[in-house]
């Protein structure tokens, strides 16, 4: 979106329509979407569902072996979990996915728990969805969709501010190193 026209549609009073909002969720969706491979290294087949990390037994990922629609199971992206829903001894849950296709994914999770815990996660349906869709049916708000994808950028921007301060730290500790060397075989060369 041009950054006028994205001026034009924030800067007022009322809130966005669910139009406006879609217009600015699929111009970040192009912005982002040739990241995501430097944003993440997380697929679907490998994004850790549970965290039991406090129990020893680190994060339970998503059982998809039996799963029939393994096209984007291994698309790099970024992930967010919905909260559960209860049901008995059952839990389940959204899985919303911005992936390196460009293209939006919502996975319904299960849980099947007993008394002693997780005992299983499986995925019950995975489903390219566009957002108005991922909206209806978890919850969400289109706000949620649109900041999931401008965290993940902010992410990647701070990690790499981090990595240029070590390399810059490292090449000024080199850039030293060197003329340490130079003035050494300089001073060797001349005594010599």
């Amino acid at each position: 979106m041009a950054e006028e026209r994205f001026l034009e549609t924030v800067l007022r009073t009322e809130r966005l329509t669910e139009r406006e909002w879609l217009a600015l969720i699929e111009e970040r969706r192009l912005d982002v979407g040739s990241w995501i491979p430097q944003i993440s290294s997380v697929k679907l087949s490998t994004f850790p569902c549970i965290d039991r990390r406090a129990e020893g037994r680190g994060f339970i990922p998503v059982d998809t072996k039996a799963f029939p629609n393994r096209e984007h199971l291994n698309v790099r992206g970024i992930f967010e979990r919905k909260p559960p829903r209860s049901t008995s001894d059952d839990w389940s849950f959204y899985i919303i996915g911005f992936l390196a296709n460009y293209s939006w994914i919502l996975a319904s999770v299960q849980i099947h728990a007993s008394s002693e815990g997780v005992e299983r996660v499986d995925m019950a349906k995975l489903e390219v969805a566009a957002p108005a869709h991922i909206v209806e049916l978890t919850k969400m708000s289109y706000g949620d969709l649109w900041f999931m994808l401008g965290h993940a950028v902010e992410d990647l921007a701070k990690k790499r501010r981090e990595e240029l301060e070590r390399l810059t730290a490292l090449e000024q500790r080199v850039k030293l190193q060197n003329q340490m060397v130079v003035a050494i075989e300089t001073d060797r060369k001349v005594m010599g």
